[in-house]
């Protein structure tokens, strides 16, 4: 089951890149992924974690694809994938966060962090998200 948390912001400079992140941490969440749905609003993402590869079977819309490792930092980002497609990033990354194409601006070597949202907290796979999170004045 997927659940909603966040927003997901730049962890240097505090600037909100996703509204709303979606997170598919079970197996039957991640599996199902963005299959057969229409969109993905803009401002939405949808954070596989863990994750070290994707496809786009049935996602009927092409996305941006961002690997992110263990301290949530930006591996790499494809842009614009296409339906029926395999991703695999060239390093192995810890999470995947699948956002509608052209929707956000980030780049390799950014990090990642969840705003103040202590449901996270609770939830072992995204500790990885609150890496600078905890440690604010």
């Amino acid at each position: 089951m997927m659940f909603r948390i966040g927003p997901l912001v730049d962890s240097n400079t505090d600037e909100v890149i996703l509204d709303d992140l979606l997170i598919a941490d079970g197996i039957w969440s991640r599996f199902r992924g963005l299959q057969f749905r229409q969109a993905l609003p803009d401002g939405t993402g949808l954070l596989l974690v863990p994750c070290h590869s994707i496809h786009t079977l049935f996602v009927r819309f092409p996305i941006d694809v961002i690997s992110l490792d263990r301290q949530a930092r930006i591996l790499e980002v494809r842009r614009n994938v296409r339906p029926w497609k395999v991703f695999v990033p060239q390093q192995k990354p810890w999470a995947i966060l699948e956002v509608s194409a052209g929707t956000i601006d980030v780049e390799q070597g950014m990090r990642l962090e969840l705003k103040n949202n202590k449901a996270a907290h609770r939830r072992k796979h995204l500790q990885f998200l609150q890496f600078n999170c905890n440690n604010r004045e």
